[in-house]
C-alpha cells in the first residue's frame, strides 16, 4: 500500500480497488488531483504534491509515470473470490502479445481478456483516444477496453508495423469539434490538453471529438493515401466544451498555483480585466503558461461572467 496513494485518493474521491491497472489508477489520480480547487491543493503533503508534479511532468512528456516512493504490493498470496472458480483458466499461450492499440481495422484477431474470456473475429474500431477495440465475431461486436486486455494474437492482418508516435508540430492533421465541426490545418502547437492550428486556431481536447488523424507528416512528400490515425491520451467522461486547466501550471508554478484558477481568480477581481492585463499580472507573478492555454481560459471565464450577468446574478 501506499499513505501517499491513500492521501490523493482521499482528497480526489477515487477508489483504487477499481483499477485493475497501476497505470490506469496514476493516470485518473492525476487528471482528478489537477482539478482540485488551490485551497485543496494546498492541504496536500509535500509528498503528495511532489509525486503530483513528477507525475504531471512525466505525462506531460509521454513518460511512464514513476510508482508511488512508497508503496508496496500485495502480497501474490491471497484469498479466492467466488468469482475465481468462475472465470475460466488462461491456456498457456506460446510467442509475443501484440500490443492492443497497434491493432488495425479489418485485422482478425483473438483477444484474451485477464479474466481468461476469448473474443475471436475481425476489428471494426480501435479509438487510442477512448481506450478500447471493438472486435466483431459470430454473435456481434464486442467493445473491449484496453486495461482489461491481457494477450492479443493477430490471426490475419498487418498490424504490427511501425510504432504509432502521434501526431507532431507540423504535420497537417484533421479532426472533428464535439459539435461537429471538421478542422483540418498543420498542428502549430499541442498539449495534454490544448491543441492549436496554424497561427492562433486554438482548441480544447474536451472539443475534438473521436481520432486526430495525420494527412501528412512534416517533411514528407506529398500523397493521396489513406490518413493516419493517431490521438492524445483519453478523453474525459464529460463530453462538455468547458476546458480543462493545463498541467503544466500546478507542475511548474510556484506554491502549486494552478493557470486556470489564478485566470480565474483575477476575472472576479476585476470583472472588466483584459487578457493582456491577465497576462502580465501571471509573468509578474512568475506563473508559467502558453498563450493558447490562456486564450481558452480567459475567454471561459469571460463567458461565465457574461451568463452570470444576463441572469441577473451579479450585483449591480
Amino acid at each position: 500500500m501506499s499513505a501517499i496513494q491513500t492521501e490523493l485518493c482521499k482528497a480526489t474521491g477515487i477508489d483504487p480497488a477499481k483499477y485493475e491497472s497501476r497505470k490506469a489508477l496514476h493516470a485518473d489520480i492525476i487528471k482528478a488531483t489537477n482539478k482540485l480547487p488551490d485551497k485543496d491543493w494546498n492541504t496536500l503533503s509535500e509528498a503528495a504534491q511532489d509525486w503530483f508534479n513528477a507525475g504531471a511532468d512525466a505525462t506531460k512528456a509521454k513518460k511512464e509515470v514513476v510508482e508511488f516512493p512508497d508503496y508496496t504490493a500485495p502480497s501474490s498470496s491471497r484469498r479466492r473470490s467466488s468469482s475465481d472458480d468462475d472465470a475460466p483458466k488462461k491456456e498457456d499461450t506460446k510467442g509475443e502479445s501484440l500490443a492492443v492499440e497497434k491493432l488495425q481495422e479489418g485485422d482478425r484477431v483473438c483477444i484474451t481478456t485477464k479474466r481468461g474470456k476469448k473474443y475471436e473475429g475481425e476489428v471494426t474500431e480501435n479509438s487510442k483516444r477512448k481506450e478500447y477495440v471493438v472486435v466483431k465475431g459470430n454473435d456481434g461486436e464486442d467493445e473491449i477496453d484496453y486495461n482489461k486486455v491481457d494477450w492479443v494474437e493477430v490471426l490475419h492482418g498487418n498490424s504490427g508495423g511501425s510504432e504509432d508516435t502521434g501526431p507532431d508540430v507540423g504535420d497537417e492533421v484533421e479532426f472533428k469539434t464535439t459539435r461537429g465541426k471538421t478542422v483540418r490545418g498543420v498542428l502549430s502547437e499541442i498539449t495534454e490538453d490544448t491543441i492549436v492550428i496554424g497561427k492562433d486556431d486554438d482548441y480544447s481536447m474536451d472539443r475534438i471529438d473521436g481520432d486526430i488523424k495525420i494527412i501528412k507528416k512534416a517533411g514528407a512528400g506529398g500523397g493521396n493515401g489513406a490518413a493516419e490515425t493517431s490521438s492524445r491520451g483519453r478523453r474525459s467522461s464529460s463530453d462538455s466544451d468547458e476546458p480543462k486547466e493545463e498541467k503544466e501550471g500546478r507542475s511548474s508554478n510556484p506554491r502549486g498555483t494552478s493557470v486556470g484558477g489564478r485566470i480565474r481568480q483575477l476575472v472576479a477581481e476585476d470583472l472588466n480585466i483584459s487578457k493582456d492585463q491577465v497576462i502580465k499580472t501571471m509573468k509578474k507573478e512568475g506563473i508559467e503558461f502558453k498563450d493558447a492555454t490562456v486564450n481558452i481560459l480567459y475567454r471561459d471565464a469571460c463567458d461565465f461572467v457574461r451568463l452570470l450577468k444576463e441572469a441577473g446574478r451579479l450585483s449591480k
